[in-house]
């Protein structure tokens, strides 16, 4: 007989690409996760996942399977909220954003989400794009928002807006006011997130479309620490410009006229195929409708 739990082992090793942290996630034995995959494999007649140097990966069989044991597991979990009497129930949503989203949309959505449900709790973690997206393919998220990164086939990924980026300067430094080239900026401090922040990346790569590297880099994990210290008038830093706006808004910061001109970042929104029931439907929805308001400028 086919089984819930049978189903659930397989969604989870897919998501998470080995037994053993399948097992972990379920709060299971490996042996009882591997004893369960050989049971609905012998239901089904199919063999729907094998190892291979990587990892476990799903057959042909098992790909085809899968989208069908997750809407089973969606439908349960659909009823189960159905009998619940509204939001009573406590829930947590466990969210990943950036320091982007976080800082221009967060504090909002997550007011309008607790009006909507007060007994929902949410979770959040602020990190790099590629660290809330490591996060995601662990199973340790339910919901990013996220600059490009790589994410597990089984996300749902969902781009939402270009959010522009600049390269910005206090007006007490002595920058040139005109076109300002990777040569004008090579001997400057420069503020930046560490790798493997895709900001990281883009620094360096400007400067690369010149042939030149960056002589001065001082790395901080923290956006919030680094507009202060560009306000300050102790370096250059290349930002979201939506994050510094305000502050270029009120002519404490200026962008920086550069060539070659920097390229925009799309902001992408991915979350597990799961259950979308009220709350975590309602966070998806105003998440998508701040980022288009707020970060697309």
């Amino acid at each position: 007989m086919l089984s819930l739990a049978q189903l659930d082992s397989l969604r989870w090793i897919a998501r998470l690409g080995s037994f053993r942290a399948a097992a972990e996630r379920c709060n299971r034995t490996q042996s009882t996760v591997s004893l369960r995959i050989q049971e609905l494999e012998h239901t089904l007649g199919a063999r729907l996942l094998e190892r291979d140097g990587q990892g476990v990966r799903l057959t042909p069989a098992g790909l085809e399977i899968l989208p069908l044991a997750e809407e089973v597991l969606a439908r349960i979990e659909g009823m189960r909220q159905a009998l619940r009497r509204g939001d009573r129930a406590p829930r947590t949503i466990r969210l990943g954003t950036n320091d982007s989203f976080a800082l221009t949309c967060l504090p909002d959505l997550l007011r309008e989400v607790a009006d909507c449900f007060p007994r929902l709790q949410v979770d959040v973690t602020v990190e790099h794009s590629r660290a809330i997206a490591a996060k995601l393919n662990a199973g340790e998220l339910d919901v990013g928002f996220l600059l490009e990164a790589e994410t597990h086939y089984s996300i749902v990924v969902e781009p939402l807006c270009q959010v522009p980026h600049a390269w910005v300067a206090s007006p007490a430094l002595p920058v040139a006011r005109g076109a300002v080239h990777p040569s004008d900026l090579e001997q400057m401090l420069i503020f930046s997130l560490p790798p493997p922040a895709t900001t990281f990346d883009d620094v360096h790569r400007w400067f690369a479309s010149a042939g030149l590297q960056p002589q001065r880099v001082s790395t901080c994990n923290s956006l919030p620490t680094i507009i202060p210290l560009v306000l300050a008038g102790l370096g250059v830093a290349l930002l979201p410009r939506p994050v510094v706006f305000p502050y270029l808004d009120a002519e404490r910061l200026i962008e920086l006229s550069v060539r070659p001109a920097v390229a925009d970042r799309r902001l992408m929104l991915a979350y597990h195929r799961m259950s979308l029931d009220g709350g975590l439907d309602t966070l998806l929805e105003l998440g998508r409708r701040f980022a288009l308001e707020r970060l697309a400028i």
